[in-house]
C-alpha cells in the first residue's frame, strides 16, 4: 500500500514538473495583454467581462477575475484587436501590439447602458463562468446587496431569492431550504463559506447564526437550485449556498458599526484588511449582537426540570428540580482572521480561522433545546495554482451548557468534521474542458456517550470520492456538460454513483436555454447509525411487580439504537417463525439472550405460570376476604382457598402466542403477524428532470424560470418501535382454561367451592347468568378485572442478533418510501435606468403533503407551501450615495410534519425596507435602515415557533 502511495505521488510530482517546464518554454516564445475592467463612474471592478482578443490568425480570450482583472496569455507576436463586452455596458475596443517575451497591459473602463444582470459565479460547475453560462439555475447577490443590508444572520439575504423556502424562527434562527422539504434543525442544503462546508459537524445543522463571516466581508452570495451532487458530493441534493468572501488583497482598508434597534437588538462589527507587501494580506473581523427573542411558551414544557445526561445505562441526574424558564435573550461573539501569500501570480496560500459563541433557543426534532454559549469554530487551509485547488479544513463544535426543555436533558456534543479535497481544470483546445478532483470527509463525532452510548468510541464516518465533469463546446452555441461522480461511504454498503448531464443552447450571447438531469443522494446521519439511548426504563412496569416474587428483575426497556453495518436481523426456527427473548426467561434456567421458538409449549407454561401465580396474589386475597365476610371459620376458609388455588390449572395445552408492537403516540399495542428485517441503512436518492432559461432581453428585461420532475427514493424515517412484544394468545387460552374449569368444578368434591363461585356469574357481579363460573374464571385469568390478566403481560420481545439490550423494544429507523412532485420557479428583474429596477418571483410544488400507505409507514410533508411569490423595488443612487429597497413575500398556508412540531402554518404576507446613505460630507460614512415586517404583521412560519412581528434596525459605519 505505501509503495503504490509513494509511486502515485512521485508520478503527479512529475507530471506537475512536465507541465511546468512546457509552460516555461512557451512562455518564452510568445507574449501576454493583461489588464483590468471598471466600471467607468464608479471605479468598481466588473467581474466576469468578456474579453475578445483576436488577430487575422487567431481569436481566443478571457473573463475578468471577481477584482476585474484579465489576462490572456501565449500569444504569438502581431498585431491584436481587444474587445470587452458586459451586459448592461457600451461595448469597447482598442488595438494593440504583442511583443515575444513581453507583457501589455490594457485597461478599459466601461459605461453603464443598462441591467446587470450576468455576474460572475463559482458554484454551478466549480469553476468561474457567467450565470447565462452555467448549465443551472444560479442567483447571485452582489456586494451592493449585501452591504446595504444590516442583518443578524446571512439567511436574511435568501428571504426573496426564487425557490427558497425560507423559515424564520426567532431573532436570528432560521431554515432554509431549496424547492422544499424543510424541517426544524435542517441540514438539507448544502452550505459553504469559501469552499468550506459551514454545517455544525456531526449533527448535520446549518446553524446560520453560528457562521462568524460579518456582513462586510461578504463579496457575494452564490445560490444554486437543484441537486448539486455530482460535483460537490454527499448531502447536496436540494441545492448549494455558497457565501464569497473578499480577499484582503482587493478590499484594503478598514470598516466599523454599530446598531440597535426595537427587542433590545444591539450590535457592532469590525473588519480590516491589509497587505504588508506585494505578496502577504491580511484580514481580521469581530461581530457581537444581542436581542431579546419573541416569546413563545412550549405547553409540552413542564415548570421545572431535573437536569441530568443520558447514558448507554440510562438517565443520570445532576441537578433539580428547578423552575423551567425560557430565556430569550439572544448573543452572538464571532470572530475571524485570515492571511493571504501570494507566491506569484498564479500561486496563492490562504490560511483562515474563526469560531463563534452564541446563545439561542433551537427547534429540534425533539424539542426545542436552550442553546447556552454553543461554541463553533473552524482553521482553513487553500492553495491555488492556475487551475490547481487544494484545501483541508476542520470544523469544531462545543455545545456547552445546551439542554432539551422538554426534559433538562444536557446536550454534549464535542465532534469534529476533517476535510481534504483537491480540484483540478484542463483546457483542451478552444471547445473542451475538464474539472476534476477527490474529497475526503471524516466525521468524528463526540457525545460522551450522551447520545451515542456503546457505539461512541466506534462511530466515525469516512466517505471518500472523486468526480469528473466534461464541458463540450459542440458549436459556437450548444454546450454539453456531463458529470460523474463515485462515493464510499464507511457505513454504507454500495458505493454511490451520482450521473449528470445537460445540454445548454444560447442562440445568442443572452440567451440560455438547459435540459439536465441530475441524480443526488443524502447520507444517513450519525443518529441513524450510532444512536444508543435508553429511553424508558421498565416500561411496563414489569420489573417493579414482578421482583419480589421473583427474586430478580424481569423488567422490559425501551431502547433507540442507530442501524449497525449488518441492519436487524431477526432469528427463526425451523418453521420459519421469528424466535424471541424474554427477561423471564431465568426462570426456565435461560438468560435473557437465549432465543426461544414462538408457540413453544414447554415456555409457554412458564409464561403461564409466572402469570397464573400473579393473578392469584390478586384476588386470593380478596376471595378469603370475601369468604370472612360470611363468617366462615378460618380452618375453612384455608380450605376452600386452597381448592381454588388447586382448580386453577398449572398446566395449559394448545395455547398459542401472538405478537403486537407498541404505538409510542397512543401507548397502546397493534396486533402484527410477522417482523421484517430492518436492512443496513441506504442513502436517500433524488432525481431531477429540468428544463430551464435564463436571458436578458434589450438589456433591460432579466428572466429565468425552471420546470422540473424530481423522484425521492428512500426516504429515512423517523424512530419507530421495530420489536413486537409476545403475549399469550387470549383465545387459546381461553379454549384451554375454560375445559379444566368446567372439569373441575363439575367434581363432586367442590361443590361447596362451586357453590361460592357461582357467585361471579351474577350478572349484578358482570356476569353472564348462564349459571356456571366457568367464563367468568376463565376471563378472570386471561383478560384481568382491568385487562391486565394474562394475554395482557408482554412476557417477551422478538428482538434481532444485534440488539444491545437482548430484552429491550428497540426503536429504530428504516429507510422507506418513493415519491414524485413537480415544480416551476420563475423570476424577473426590470431595469428602468440607472437608478431604478423592480423584479418579481413566484414557486409552486404540486403537493404539499404525501399520506402514508403500504410502502410508506409514515406521512411525510413538504414542510413549505405549494405556492410562493415575492416582489421588489430597488433604487440606487450613488452620486446622492442613497439606495433603498423594499421587498414583498407571501407564503401559502401548508402542512408542518417535523419531529414532535405537528400542525399547520397559516399563509402570510411580510414586507421589508431597506434604507441606505452616505453622507456628501463623508463618502465612507453609512447609514442603513433595515426595517421587516414593516406592518408588523403578526404570523408564524414553522409550527413551535414564536409569532414574528416587526424588527427595525439602525446602523451606522465607517470605512477608512
Amino acid at each position: 500500500m505505501l509503495k503504490r502511495i509513494l509511486i502515485s505521488f512521485v508520478g503527479v510530482l512529475l507530471f506537475f514538473a512536465c507541465l511546468f517546464i512546457t509552460q516555461t518554454y512557451l512562455f518564452a516564445q510568445t507574449g501576454t495583454i493583461q489588464g483590468k475592467v471598471t466600471d467607468k463612474e464608479t471605479g468598481d471592478p466588473l467581474p466576469g467581462a468578456n474579453v475578445v482578443v483576436q488577430s487575422a490568425e487567431i481569436q481566443t480570450g478571457a473573463a475578468s477575475r471577481s477584482d476585474g482583472t484579465y489576462e490572456v496569455r501565449h500569444l504569438p507576436a502581431g498585431t491584436y484587436t481587444i474587445t470587452v463586452t458586459f451586459i448592461g455596458y457600451k461595448e469597447e475596443s482598442t488595438t494593440v501590439t504583442v511583443t515575444a517575451g513581453k507583457t501589455v497591459t490594457m485597461d478599459f473602463q466601461l459605461t453603464a447602458t443598462g441591467i446587470m444582470a450576468n455576474p460572475i459565479a463559482v458554484t454551478a460547475s466549480r469553476r468561474p463562468e457567467k450565470i447565462l453560462e452555467a448549465p443551472a439555475d444560479v442567483v447571485v447577490l452582489e456586494v451592493r446587496q449585501i452591504e446595504t443590508r444590516p442583518v443578524l444572520t446571512v439567511a436574511e439575504h435568501l428571504k426573496s431569492a426564487p425557490g427558497v423556502d425560507m423559515v424564520t424562527s426567532g431573532l436570528n434562527q432560521s431554515n432554509v431550504v431549496v424547492r422544499g422539504f424543510n424541517n426544524v434543525f435542517s441540514g438539507a442544503l448544502l452550505s459553504l463559506v469559501d469552499n468550506r462546508i459551514a454545517r455544525v459537524p456531526s449533527l448535520r445543522l446549518n446553524a446560520y447564526q453560528f457562521i462568524p463571516t460579518v456582513n462586510e466581508d461578504i463579496e457575494r452570495i452564490e445560490l444554486v437550485l437543484g441537486p448539486g451532487s455530482a460535483l460537490y458530493g454527499p448531502n447536496s441534493a436540494s441545492g448549494v449556498l455558497h457565501i464569497i468572501t473578499k480577499s484582503p488583497f482587493t478590499s484594503q482598508g478598514t470598516t466599523a458599526s454599530i446598531g440597535g434597534g426595537e427587542r433590545s437588538v444591539f450590535m457592532a462589527s469590525f473588519r480590516h484588511a491589509s497587505v504588508l507587501n506585494d505578496h502577504i494580506g491580511f484580514k481580521i473581523s469581530a461581530q457581537y449582537y444581542q436581542g431579546n427573542d419573541w416569546k413563545f411558551f412550549d405547553p409540552a414544557e413542564p415548570d421545572t426540570i431535573i437536569f441530568g445526561r443520558q447514558t448507554s445505562q440510562g438517565r443520570v441526574n445532576i441537578d433539580g428540580p428547578v423552575p423551567n424558564r425560557r430565556d430569550f435573550d439572544v448573543e452572538k461573539l464571532a470572530g475571524e482572521a485570515r492571511v493571504d501569500f501570494k507566491l506569484s501570480d498564479d500561486a496563492t496560500i490562504i490560511v483562515n480561522g474563526g469560531f463563534n459563541r452564541g446563545s439561542n433557543i433551537e427547534l429540534t426534532g425533539i424539542g426545542a433545546a436552550q442553546a447556552k454559549d454553543w461554541t463553533y469554530s473552524y482553521g482553513q487551509v487553500r492553495f491555488l495554482y492556475k487551475n490547481l485547488f487544494i484545501q483541508g479544513f476542520i470544523n469544531a463544535s462545543d455545545a456547552g451548557d445546551t439542554y432539551l426543555l422538554r426534559t433538562g436533558d444536557l446536550i454534549v456534543d464535542n465532534s469534529k468534521l476533517f476535510v481534504f479535497q483537491a480540484q483540478h481544470g484542463l483546457t483542451l483546445g478552444n471547445r473542451q474542458r475538464f474539472t476534476y478532483g477527490f474529497d475526503a470527509l471524516l466525521t468524528r463525532p463526540n457525545t460522551d456517550n450522551t447520545i451515542n452510548g456503546r457505539n461512541e468510541d466506534n462511530d466515525d464516518i469516512n466517505e471518500f470520492g472523486g468526480y469528473l465533469q466534461s464541458e463540450t463546446d459542440i458549436s459556437s452555441k450548444l454546450k454539453f456538460v456531463g458529470a460523474a461522480r463515485l462515493d464510499k461511504h464507511s457505513e454504507l454498503e454500495d458505493v454511490i454513483f451520482s450521473p449528470r448531464a445537460a445540454l445548454v443552447f444560447k442562440p445568442m450571447p443572452t440567451q440560455n436555454f438547459r435540459v439536465t438531469y441530475n441524480r443526488a443522494y443524502s447520507t444517513p446521519s450519525t443518529n441513524n447509525l450510532f444512536l444508543d439511548i435508553l429511553s424508558v426504563r421498565d416500561v411496563f412496569g414489569l420489573g417493579k411487580a414482578f421482583q419480589p416474587a421473583l427474586g430478580f428483575s424481569p423488567s422490559t426497556d425501551i431502547r433507540a439504537q442507530g442501524v449497525p453495518s449488518t441492519g436487524f436481523n431477526f432469528v427463526r426456527d425451523d418453521m420459519g417463525l421469528p424466535m424471541f427473548r424474554s427477561p423471564f426467561a431465568p426462570v426456565a434456567g435461560l438468560t435473557p439472550s437465549d432465543f426461544i421458538p414462538l408457540n413453544d409449549p414447554v415456555f409457554t407454561n412458564v409464561m403461564w405460570g409466572i402469570a397464573r401465580q400473579a393473578i392469584l396474589a390478586g384476588f386470593v386475597p380478596q376471595f378469603q376476604a370475601l369468604l370472612a365476610q360470611q363468617g366462615l371459620p378460618q380452618a375453612q376458609i384455608d380450605a376452600l382457598t386452597q381448592a381454588f388455588v388447586n382448580i386453577v390449572p398449572q398446566q395449559v395445552s394448545g395455547v398459542k402466542n401472538v405478537l403486537r408492537v407498541l404505538n409510542t403516540t397512543t401507548g397502546t399495542f397493534e396486533d402484527v403477524s410477522d417482523v421484517t428485517n430492518v436492512p443496513r441503512m441506504k442513502q436517500t436518492t433524488t432525481q431531477t428532470f429540468e428544463f430551464g432559461y435564463k436571458g436578458v432581453i434589450a438589456d433591460k428585461l432579466a428572466l429565468g424560470f425552471d420546470v422540473y420532475h424530481s423522484d425521492i427514493d428512500d426516504f429515512i424515517g423517523p424512530l419507530i418501535v421495530e420489536t413486537p412484544n409476545v403475549f399469550l394468545d387470549g383465545q387459546t387460552l381461553a379454549a384451554s382454561l375454560a375445559q379444566q374449569f368446567g372439569q373441575a368444578l363439575s367434581d363432586p368434591n367442590n361443590a361447596i367451592l362451586n357453590a361460592i363461585l357461582i357467585n361471579l356469574d351474577n350478572p349484578q357481579f358482570g356476569g353472564n347468568g348462564n349459571g356456571s363460573a366457568v367464563d367468568e374464571l376463565t376471563n378472570l385469568f386471561v383478560l384481568g378485572p382491568e385487562n391486565n390478566g394474562a394475554a395482557f403481560i408482554p412476557f417477551g420481545t422478538v428482538s434481532p442478533k444485534e440488539a444491545f439490550d437482548p430484552t429491550a423494544l428497540i426503536l429504530t429507523y428504516r429507510n422507506f418510501g418513493n415519491i414524485s412532485v413537480n415544480g416551476i420557479d420563475f423570476h424577473f428583474s426590470y431595469f428602468v435606468n440607472r437608478n431604478w429596477t423592480f423584479g418579481g418571483n413566484f414557486s409552486w410544488v404540486s403537493k404539499d403533503f404525501f399520506k402514508k400507505g403500504p410502502n410508506q409507514p409514515q406521512d411525510i410533508a413538504l414542510n413549505a407551501p405549494k405556492f410562493k411569490f415575492g416582489g421588489y423595488v430597488d433604487y440606487h443612487n450613488t452620486q446622492l450615495g442613497l439606495s433603498g429597497n423594499l421587498r414583498l413575500r407571501f407564503v401559502d398556508d401548508f402542512p408542518v410534519n417535523s419531529g414532535v412540531f405537528i400542525g399547520r402554518v397559516d399563509s402570510y404576507a411580510v414586507l421589508d425596507l431597506t434604507l441606505a446613505y452616505k453622507l456628501p460630507f463623508s463618502r465612507g460614512t453609512q447609514i442603513n435602515l433595515t426595517i421587516q415586517n414593516l406592518t408588523d404583521n403578526k404570523h408564524r412560519e414553522i409550527v413551535g415557533a414564536p409569532e414574528i412581528g416587526r424588527l427595525a434596525i439602525l446602523r451606522l459605519s465607517q470605512s477608512l
